[in-house]
């Protein structure tokens, strides 16, 4: 797991004074980048393609349905700490269950394993009352004090009765805007916030759709050009920051080229009648060779 922090901070989400769930924050790091398919797939989260097949939009399209036995929570009764664990691995290993015949002594090493130390501030942060972490495969919480110790049961309860919610992005309510790993009650969330995640999930659903109908991925492919991603945008940039002027399309889209081989390729925004030039080796995505 890496710690959370450096892009955004965990936070609780709250509504009318009532908990809606957790975002865990994120820093910038390579396992907050690469998704979290293994996760959701342990989870009993439906597949991406599935849910598009079939038309699944908004919260239960992340609705948690199987927790197995990844789950880990505990509640010390003196200190009001809690920490809550999700890691399929935890329980076929015997690290943790040496630990937890020793507990509660022993969990400043459990955190202090997991990266979720509130005692250990992330860089030059102040102590505070929550830390997270998580990865593509798990996630960890650890919080101080009774009111953050009754909201982490909460988060516990509501994944084991499978009434949570668990995705990347931003949280269901227009005053939290962070995007981070969240995790969300279900039966908690204003029907604005079940609006909000449909719109956003229908919205992204059909840009997929309109970048697919260019083809210029496909026509890439064929020719060989390899890129670690390729994203669409709605409409055209007014400006950006190299690569000059963005020119007339007849597409409303453009895609954030990352390619491979940036010793010849620039990133960037590009319209696809420039990625198409690219398929030529030409146009502002191959670079210019500098002359001695």
């Amino acid at each position: 797991m890496r710690r959370t922090g450096g892009s955004s901070k965990p936070d609780w989400v709250l509504h009318e004074g009532e908990l809606v769930g957790l975002q865990m924050g994120a820093d910038f790091t390579s396992e907050h980048e690469w998704g979290i398919k293994s996760l959701s797939m342990d989870l009993g989260i439906i597949d991406i393609y599935k849910a598009e097949r079939t038309k699944v939009f908004g919260a239960e399209r992340y609705r948690v349905k199987d927790i197995r036995d990844c789950l880990w929570f505990y509640r010390t009764k003196t200190t009001n700490e809690s920490v809550l664990l999700y890691d399929c691995g935890i329980h076929f290993g015997s690290w943790l269950k040496d630990q937890e015949e020793k507990l509660p002594g022993s969990l400043n090493k459990i955190v202090d394993r997991y990266n979720i130390s509130i005692f250990k501030p992330f860089r030059d942060e102040k102590p505070g009352t929550i830390a997270t972490a998580w990865d593509g495969n798990s996630f960890g919480i650890h919080v101080k004090g009774k009111k953050e110790s009754d909201y982490l049961e909460k988060i516990k309860q509501a994944l084991l009765d499978n009434n949570a919610i668990v995705y990347l992005g931003e949280p269901p309510l227009p005053a939290f805007s962070n995007s981070s790993l969240n995790i969300m009650i279900l039966s908690e969330i204003p029907q604005e916030g079940l609006d909000h995640m449909k719109d956003c999930d229908k919205t992204t659903y059909n840009l997929k759709k309109d970048a697919e109908k260019t083809g210029i991925a496909k026509k890439l492919d064929k020719a060989g050009k390899k890129y670690f991603a390729l994203r669409p945008r709605r409409g055209l940039l007014k400006s950006r920051v190299s690569h000059g002027e963005v020119p007339p399309s007849k597409y409303n889209i453009m895609f954030c080229l990352n390619p491979m081989d940036q010793h010849i390729n620039n990133s960037g925004w590009f319209t696809v009648e420039e990625l198409q030039q690219w398929i030529k080796n030409e146009g502002p995505v191959v670079k210019v060779k500098e002359t001695a």
